[in-house]
């Protein structure tokens, strides 16, 4: 994982070049917001992902938003828009998809907590070790 992006960022998306060697990650962070980063690997980098951008640090609060401003940035992925003109209905399902799973696995509400107050200890347990674990090299 890039040490440009959060552990608590989701990504919903990857898009990836047909060489396999550019990538576009399309992630939904805690707080409700969209963002994204572009990728490349190469040989000499033994097929690691290299950030080749810093567009993660832009909150996009839409996810029109956020394919808008990843299509414009990223140039083959303008490319691809174009050639497939199903790619926002895809990209759009899997941000749903993925938004809803986030959602229940959040913070849970209080109805869930007078269930289940051992929930309550649990989650906040797991959010603070997510938060504090070391990112690796």
């Amino acid at each position: 994982m890039s040490k440009r992006t959060d552990r608590s960022w989701v990504v919903f998306l990857s898009i990836e070049i047909l060489e396999h060697d550019r990538r576009v990650d399309l992630y939904f962070r805690p707080d409700g917001s969209f963002g994204f980063e572009a990728f490349r690997r190469d040989a000499a980098n033994a097929g690691v992902w290299i950030p080749i951008q810093f567009y993660s640090g832009p909150n996009y609060g839409s996810f029109d938003d956020l394919y808008d401003a990843a299509v414009k940035a990223v140039t083959w992925l303008g490319d691809r828009k174009r050639s497939e003109p199903e790619l926002k209905g895809r990209v759009a399902r899997a941000s749903d998809r993925y938004q809803g799973r986030a959602a229940y696995l959040s913070v849970p509400t209080a109805s869930a907590i007078e269930a289940n107050p051992s929930r309550a200890s649990s989650a906040s347990s797991s959010r603070r070790t997510r938060a504090t674990s070391p990112s690796p090299s």
